[in-house]
């Protein structure tokens, strides 16, 4: 019910919503359940079936689509990437719409919104292989967003994906206690922040029970990271442990930090 952009035409739903707003309830909200016959649960399936069909009527009549190919210099038939579709009037972390690209390299949304999108293709998990705006831009500053109705399906979108280069980001790690650190319960990571949020990340598990350099102060080393804005943080297993977030720009050079985590004493 609370869905942003979902339908609230249904009797289910309408219902709730009377009882919600403590509206008078209406004949059909009274009727006592009772447990329907084979004729009826048979008619009942057939409206069903038929409130689907006019309920994707509706919904393409309202929303549009965005369909294209994408063309990579350095394709991967494996791992063909993602496509995500990001409102230019804003849009959640976590539910943003994402399609995979197939395995000919085509690519349509679902039912977006009519508005403006920008389209982000990124490839890998665990670290970024691929990350571009389109038509093929590493900066939302120099994309070209793509604008749709109500009803319309775009479909003469090419994605250029080019190749792109990798650098280092490297620092190290100073906590003022070892207490509670197994060798399995820290790890450094690099969320991106280009994007949608969390699309992208590196990490590495750090072993504070090695005394190298020291027992206190520990190195790592994120190879082959994109170009693009970064947060930087220390994760622990267990509480009391504070880290501070250190933003990173990767450019065209090798990046250091340094990353503190405290324990409360």
């Amino acid at each position: 019910m609370c869905s942003p952009g979902g339908w609230i035409g249904g009797n289910d739903v309408a219902a709730q919503l009377r009882y919600l707003r403590k509206e008078r309830p209406i004949v059909s909200d009274l009727v006592p359940w009772r447990r329907k016959t084979p004729a009826e649960y048979k008619a009942e399936e057939e409206q069903r079936k038929r409130d689907s069909e006019d309920f994707q009527k509706r919904y393409a009549q309202v929303t549009g689509k965005i369909c294209g190919s994408t063309l990579e210099e350095k394709p991967d038939e494996a791992n063909p990437g993602q496509i995500e579709f990001l409102s230019t009037a804003g849009y959640s972390p976590v539910g943003h719409p994402t399609v995979s690209v197939n395995s000919d390299s085509s690519f349509c949304s679902g039912p977006l919104g009519p508005g403006k999108y920008y389209l982000y293709f990124r490839k890998g998990s665990g670290g970024l292989r691929s990350a571009v705006y389109y038509p093929g831009v590493g900066e939302k500053a120099k994309a070209t967003a793509v604008e749709i109705g109500a009803g319309q399906t775009k479909s003469d979108i090419t994605f250029h994906v080019p190749e792109q280069k990798k650098y280092s980001v490297r620092g190290i790690i100073v906590t003022n206690d070892m207490l509670g650190i197994d060798v399995w319960s820290v790890e450094v990571l690099l969320i991106s922040l280009d994007g949608a949020p969390y699309s992208g990340w590196y990490r590495q598990a750090i072993d504070f029970q090695s005394t190298f350099p020291f027992s206190k102060i520990k190195y790592f080393d994120l190879e082959d990271v994109l170009p693009g804005r970064y947060v930087a943080y220390v994760s622990v297993l267990g509480g009391n442990w504070f880290t501070k977030k250190e933003e990173v720009k990767v450019t065209d050079h090798m990046t250091f930090i340094s990353l503190p985590l405290e324990h409360e004493k």
